[in-house]
């Protein structure tokens, strides 16, 4: 996430990569500056707060991503009341925001991700319409 914490602007989900930018102060005074927003550490991993599964093209899958120990880690994720709406083993789907075929509505959902090595990993992602 990069917070300009003064004027509320966000953005999130960024991929990793090489990104150039045009950084404009309120004067109108603008520098270039070059990120690279690669993983730098083996333990760094990529797990979304939330999707957007609407058909958009933009965000529509859940991905787990980011630390090698991650790649074959299996990826659990269930509804408030504990029932599980979504597996892969291996980490080798996304998760496209269905049910047995069928969109779930917008809400919190909570996942456990069991890596190879490593230790098990649980949090909640949303999904947005």
């Amino acid at each position: 996430t990069i917070l300009d914490e003064e004027h509320g602007t966000e953005i999130e989900s960024i991929q990793t990569g090489i990104y150039d930018l045009t950084v404009t102060d309120y004067e109108g005074c603008q520098g270039q500056v070059t990120i690279d927003l690669g993983v730098m550490e083996e333990d760094c991993f990529e797990i979304p707060s939330g999707f957007t599964p609407n058909g958009d093209g933009f965000n529509d899958t859940w991905v787990v991503a980011g630390a090698q120990y991650l790649v074959d880690a299996n990826v659990q994720v269930y509804n408030r009341w504990g029932q599980k709406v979504f597996y892969s083993q291996k980490n080798n789907e996304y998760w496209d925001g269905t049910y047995n075929n069928k969109p779930l509505p917008i809400a919190d959902y909570y996942y456990i991700i069991e890596p190879i090595n490593g230790k098990v990993i649980t949090g909640r992602v949303t999904i947005k319409r």
